[in-house]
């Protein structure tokens, strides 16, 4: 303890040169935390042998592990102190440390310090990995640190883990980067840098001739408001059942670029896509989408059909409305006819009432003659 806080690292240094014969694992337990922290942080900057800095980052993380279950502000110091060893010590040829590291940036990204630059390959891809399946993380957390992290500190799926992975796809090959920046942009779908990197990907790959997700690039190039080259375009296979689930506004925004540049057979495949979604969305804007590829090619066989379909599905709706009126028309010409007959009968009551009322003038009348008869005589 009184070596750790004397500010001349020599002493120190002379104690980490017997470490093995000072620090059994009843010594390391006896330490300050102070003390041990300074020791571990000495023996890291001299990159002393990878078993003394791992025996006393084992011996500060079981100490962090233990505060992960106290308050929310231990935890949170707990877990920080869990990131500072392990991004530390993920450098040394220890699997545990390069686990720990991934386990702790899959599951909690921003409620750390990263610094990602720094981090080992290794760490990038295994966290990613980890990030995909939820179940294996949590074993390895708790393998690791002894327990699961505190419900309050998880942030899994974090829109900050998306950084992660576009430093992961800066160091894999073509591929493999383009299914990490793909996961990074369903973390992050407002992020215009990573669709222009998944973009610059594909079109490199579009030049070189390689297959490309092409569902994918049309909808982010609708997202960016770019559009292919022409000589990259006329590269596309463009078949509509690979199109599904793209927005159809981004379809029909390729129909008129493709349209525009002579293409009209692709134009039409890529119409009878957004027509499909339209179809499938009951949309009836999906009867003039099929009509529009039909013109830009009376060939497409898928066009026709719609085009057929659609004059069918309209035959129907008309006939369909026509019974409707037909039967509207019945039900007007019936209440017709009530209303006629309730009006007689309306005027039957009111010639009735009136003529009750004249008898009963009359007889009121005749009441007070009488009356009045009966007085005179008397």
């Amino acid at each position: 303890g009184l070596l750790a806080e004397d500010d001349d690292p020599a002493p120190l240094g002379e104690v980490l040169d017997r470490f093995d014969t000072l620090f059994d694992a009843a010594v390391l337990r006896s330490l300050q935390d102070a003390a041990a922290w300074k020791i571990f942080g000495l023996a890291i900057s001299e990159a002393r042998p990878a078993s003394t800095c791992d025996s006393l980052g084992r011996e500060l993380a079981r100490r962090a592990a233990g505060q992960l279950s106290e308050g929310d502000e231990e935890a949170m110091g707990a877990l920080q102190m869990l990131w500072q060893l392990s991004s530390r010590l993920c450098h040394l040829d220890v699997e545990e440390w390069a686990d720990l590291a991934a386990a702790l940036l899959a599951s909690c990204p921003n409620r750390l310090t990263l610094d990602i630059q720094q981090l080992p390959t290794r760490v990038l891809e295994r966290s990613s990995e980890l990030a995909d399946n939820h179940e294996i993380l949590e074993e390895v957390v708790v393998r690791l640190v002894g327990q699961p992290l505190p419900p309050a500190l998880e942030s899994r799926g974090a829109r900050s883990f998306a950084g992660v992975l576009v430093e992961l796809s800066g160091r894999q090959e073509e591929s493999a980067a383009i299914q990490s920046l793909l996961k990074a942009a369903s973390l992050d779908p407002t992020s215009g840098m990573i669709r222009r990197s998944l973009l610059s990907l594909e079109q490199h790959r579009l030049q070189a001739g390689l297959p490309i997700d092409e569902p994918t690039v049309i909808a982010l190039l609708h997202q960016e408001g770019a559009e292919l080259p022409l000589e990259l375009l006329r590269r596309l296979r463009l078949v509509p059942e690979e199109l599904h689930g793209v927005p159809v506004p981004a379809l029909l925004a390729l129909v008129e670029q493709l349209a525009a540049a002579g293409c009209g057979s692709a134009a039409a495949r890529v119409g009878v896509a957004a027509a499909l979604e339209r179809q499938a969305a009951g949309d009836v804007e999906a009867e003039q989408t099929f009509h529009r590829a039909f013109t830009l090619d009376r060939h497409n066989e898928a066009a026709v059909q719609g085009v057929f379909q659609a004059s069918v599905a309209a035959s129907e709706r008309c006939a369909r409305l026509e019974e409707q009126l037909r039967v509207l028309e019945d039900e007007r010409a019936r209440l017709q006819v009530q209303c006629h007959t309730q009006e007689e009968q309306l005027r039957s009551c009111g010639e009735a009432l009136q003529q009750l009322r004249t008898q009963s003038v009359w007889r009121t009348i005749a009441f007070r003659m009488r009356s009045h008869v009966r007085t005179v005589s008397g």
